[in-house]
């Protein structure tokens, strides 16, 4: 077990599930990336970084994703009832499962049942579900304190809004963040409006709105905004009529 470190206001007792197919192993493309081996690297490596509490890994090796009557799967499971592991990581979400509709009902209705984070880990970018935007914002808090960087609860809601409420965008701009001050420790709401960019959907809403509210200057901005994300103009107005 790793050092408790309250994140978001709790600690996080992690549970990381790997498993690996038969199939896959014997598929030379996927199993050197879907290794037991990376997976466990992948995941214990990230589980350190983020300070939480590695309590258990469960390994299912061999055993197929089309089904959930695997051994280390239900020890997980049993573990969750007894309330010893409150998050769960993998590396991707086939790894959990290959069967769509129990997936999904571990995902929508099991976990957060459960209380439990979900965490998928997938090449860099982060998946987290179920977490309350309080604990959004004292995640973030302790993210910068972590980097003694000074914030106020204007500038974190402001980020947390630019991003759309995703944390896996949260944390890319938040490490853009720490990259683009430097030295310096307090962060301004210039920082924040220089440097994060809003999330997709927040764009499109704002150019909705702008639009809709006869302002046409900012809705220019808002569009730029949008190219900024690399969206082709079609596809802006594809995304809006959908919205309207």
């Amino acid at each position: 077990m790793y050092n408790n470190t309250y994140l978001v206001g709790m600690v996080f007792n992690v549970g990381n599930y790997i498993r690996l197919s038969q199939e896959d192993k014997d598929k030379k493309y996927e199993s050197d990336s879907e290794s037991v081996i990376n997976q466990r690297e992948l995941l214990k490596n990230y589980s350190i970084s983020n300070n939480f509490n590695l309590i258990e890994e469960y390994i299912d090796d061999g055993y197929s994703g089309t089904n959930f009557d695997r051994p280390a799967f239900k020890k997980m499971i049993d573990d969750i009832k007894k309330k010893k592991i409150n998050c769960v990581i993998v590396k991707d979400l086939s790894r959990l499962g290959r069967d769509h509709v129990m997936t999904g009902y571990y995902i929508e209705n099991f976990f957060p049942e459960n209380n439990i984070r979900f965490i998928e880990e997938l090449g860099g970018i982060i998946r987290f579900d179920f977490m309350p935007q309080a604990q959004v914002e004292k995640w973030l808090e302790k993210l910068f304190e972590k980097e003694e960087k000074t914030i106020y609860p204007k500038e974190v809601t402001a980020i947390i809004k630019r991003c759309g409420g995703s944390l896996g965008n949260i944390h890319q701009e938040y490490l853009k963040l720490i990259s683009y001050m430097g030295e310096r420790t307090k962060v301004t709401a210039e920082d924040v409006e220089k440097v994060v960019l809003k999330s997709l959907d927040v764009a499109i809403y704002d150019l909705i709105d702008n639009i809709i509210n006869n302002e046409p200057q900012k809705a220019m901005e808002a569009y730029r905004e949008l190219l900024e994300h690399k969206t082709e103009p079609i596809a802006i107005i594809s995304a809006i009529s959908s919205k309207l």
